[in-house]
Formats: structure tokens, C-alpha cells, sequence
């Protein structure tokens, strides 16, 4: 039986547009989410679907490179929302 310690935070990465004085494209978290980024994840849904576990980077890069794929859409919506967010 495998043993897993639930103390252990898996290292995340942010996949998506820059955001002013929050994240930029491709910053990776290993002790957690900055508490401003969780609140614009809550603010901005779009904005959550582009934090992913670090394992998941080179394919969520992969997704967001080919053309009207669903993870391409997302970003497009988020960065949209971030730019009509005053800051």
C-alpha cells in the first residue's frame, strides 16, 4: 500500500497572461498560491483553469499553442477580463 504524506504541496505553475503586480506568464509556486493570485482565481475563473501542477506544464503549453483549442480560449478570456481590470 502506497503511503502519501498530505503535507506536501504539489509545485503549480501559471500558464497565463501576465498580471500586473500578481504573476507572469509561466511563474511556479512550490509553497503555495500567493493569496492575491487566489483572489483574482476567485475573481477571474478563467484565471484558475491556468494554474496547473508543474508536472502538467509542457502540455497545458502544448494546448495553448494550438489554435482554437479549449485552453486557448481560456487564456484569451482571461486575458481580456485582466485587461478591463483596473488595477
Amino acid at each position: 500500500m502506497k503511503k502519501t504524506n498530505r503535507n506536501v504541496q504539489t509545485a503549480m505553475v501559471y500558464c497565463g497572461p501576465d498580471i500586473p503586480f500578481t504573476a507572469k506568464q509561466f511563474d511556479s509556486y512550490t509553497n503555495g498560491l500567493p493569496e492575491r493570485l487566489t483572489l483574482i482565481m476567485e475573481e477571474i475563473p478563467a484565471v484558475g483553469s491556468l494554474v496547473v501542477p508543474v508536472e502538467r506544464m509542457a502540455q497545458t503549453r502544448a494546448e495553448l499553442m494550438r489554435s482554437g483549442s479549449a485552453l486557448q480560449n481560456i487564456f484569451a478570456k482571461a486575458a481580456e477580463e485582466i485587461r478591463r481590470k483596473e488595477w
